[in-house]
């Protein structure tokens, strides 16, 4: 697991620290090492089935099953200005990330490992936001549309 140092405003460092404590892990497809000036602090999935209830006279209720209808995973995390040594900037990173592997640019799915599944599914949309301007760093998230069979 690695430390986060920062070394000034929106500048980090990472020093792995040779544990590999993660409970917890998001990976993105093609990204398997992560972004280099952005990391993931959240992961939410949603899944339902698909299905109908029917209220007749007497009580009597009819339920009628579909399948599995596609679910959203919302990837979320911070991006910094720079990692020390420079090289670009965390929100550049994320942006270009999104246009290559968007939905309407991209002709395979995208997979995501949460935890221990890997889900599939497409890139739908994304939301960037500067939420600390002394520190330069910026709140960005994925949507991901998935697939019922994951």
């Amino acid at each position: 697991m690695a430390v986060v140092f920062s070394r000034g405003r929106g500048t980090v460092a990472a020093i792995s620290s040779g544990r590999q404590a993660v409970a917890f892990r998001v990976n993105i497809a093609e990204k398997p090492d992560g972004f280099t000036k952005a990391i993931i602090t959240q992961a939410a999935i949603t899944q339902n089935d698909n299905f109908q209830f029917l209220h007749t006279l007497a009580d009597t209720v009819y339920v009628y099953v579909f399948g599995t209808r596609m679910g959203e995973l919302v990837v979320s995390g911070i991006a910094f200005a720079e990692v020390c040594g420079g090289g670009g900037d965390g929100p550049t990173e994320i942006v270009n990330w999104y246009k290559n592997n968007r939905i309407s640019q991209r002709q395979k799915l995208v997979g995501v490992t949460f935890g221990g599944y890997t889900f599939n599914g497409f890139l739908t949309g994304m939301n960037a936001q500067v939420t600390d301007a002394e520190n330069i760093l910026t709140q960005w998230s994925y949507r991901f549309a998935i697939l019922p069979n994951n």
